[in-house]
């Protein structure tokens, strides 16, 4: 019998915008996250954004009408509260400030599914599009793969919506980080739908802000680059050296900083630099 296999891809990597950016961040996280496997601490900030991502998927795939939203978020934030799920206690081992932001966080998700609109200027198109995608750039082939939280039309013309639980953009610096997210996820919204995408959104629930850019073929290409140069670090990494510049990722966001982390007892001095 003639083998039906097209291709093995097995113990073939795939790359997801987290998993590279990730390695920017620390690559001692990469490297006990994607090699070592090793199970870490639920960061309560992603699992808020995560749970409110959940809530508005479940309105734009229609399981959720704009009256239930309020009452879905309430009852669904009190569950994992009363898990352990979420308790945002920011702090610094030395002592020099804590800080309990739940009730903040509440207060703004709350009210930004009380005034929810639905986003009625756009025609969706697709809720959590997922994509695996072998790509092949400047002789670099890779798998890429992520989840688009929105795709949709607006006056003809595509647009990606990102939901994010993030304040304000601090910088332009920080702006183009977030945009190179939505550039890469452009390339497979445009071959699904067969159009260029004209612009990303970025739906900033906590603090009820739609920020928009428009998006270019020079955007998309330098977020080509940085993966394509990134993924190149990763394979030529061997010493997996902790980023002991931000005391506060390690002591408050890091999966293993504020555990397992055999670097986390050497950071020292003011944790504000978030």
């Amino acid at each position: 019998m003639k083998s039906p296999i097209v291709l093995d891809i097995t113990g073939i990597d795939k790359y997801s915008f987290s998993k590279l950016s990730s390695f920017h961040t620390c690559p001692l996280q990469y490297h006990k996250n994607y090699i070592e496997r090793e199970k870490g601490e639920d960061n309560p900030f992603s699992t808020y954004g995560s749970f409110c991502h959940s809530v508005l998927e479940d309105y734009f795939n229609g399981k959720l009408s704009n009256y239930e939203l309020e009452a879905k978020y309430e009852e669904e934030f009190q569950t994992i509260i009363d898990s352990g799920g979420i308790s945002m206690l920011i702090s610094s081992k030395n002592g020099v400030f804590e800080k309990d932001l739940t009730e903040n966080y509440y207060e703004s998700g709350l009210t930004y599914f009380q005034t929810f609109d639905g986003m009625p200027e756009l025609n969706v198109l697709g809720v959590e599009d997922h994509f695996d995608l072998l790509l092949n750039y400047k002789g670099k082939k890779f798998m890429f793969q992520g989840f688009i939280d929105l795709v949709a039309e607006k006056d003809g013309e595509l647009v990606i919506v990102d939901h994010k639980s993030k304040s304000k953009f601090k910088n332009k610096d920080e702006k183009k980080k977030y945009v190179r997210q939505l550039a890469l996820y452009s390339i497979y919204a445009s071959y699904k739908y067969e159009k260029p995408v004209k612009e990303v959104w970025f739906n900033q629930f906590r603090i009820g802000e739609m920020t928009k850019f428009e998006l270019t073929d020079e955007i998309i290409s330098e977020a080509l680059d940085w993966a394509v140069d990134t993924i190149e670090q990763i394979e030529g990494e061997i010493l997996w050296l902790p980023n002991q510049e931000s005391v506060f990722f390690c002591e408050n966001l890091c999966n293993y900083g504020r555990t397992t982390c055999e670097y986390s007892s050497l950071y020292e001095g003011d944790s504000t630099d978030q």
